[in-house]
């Protein structure tokens, strides 16, 4: 394991009704990326929720890099 970093404080634990919130944002189309990109790049934000954004943000972009190649193929 690695040593904790000593600036690093304790996260609180995200509720259920957190996540599902962040879940049902995710499914609005427009609005998902605005908002995964606000709590992406924002340090007020928990680990947690801002990890979880940055995985959606790299998996909307491979979405749309898949999307780009097949109507470039087709």
């Amino acid at each position: 394991m690695e040593p904790r970093q000593e600036n690093e404080s304790l996260q609180a634990v995200v509720k259920i009704e957190e996540w599902l919130f962040l879940i049902l944002l995710g499914m609005i189309p427009v609005i998902n990326l605005i908002a995964f990109l606000y709590l992406s790049f924002s340090r007020k934000i928990n680990v947690n929720k801002r990890n979880f954004a940055r995985a959606v943000l790299i998996y909307l972009i491979i979405i749309l890099i898949l999307v780009i190649l097949t109507t470039i193929l087709l």
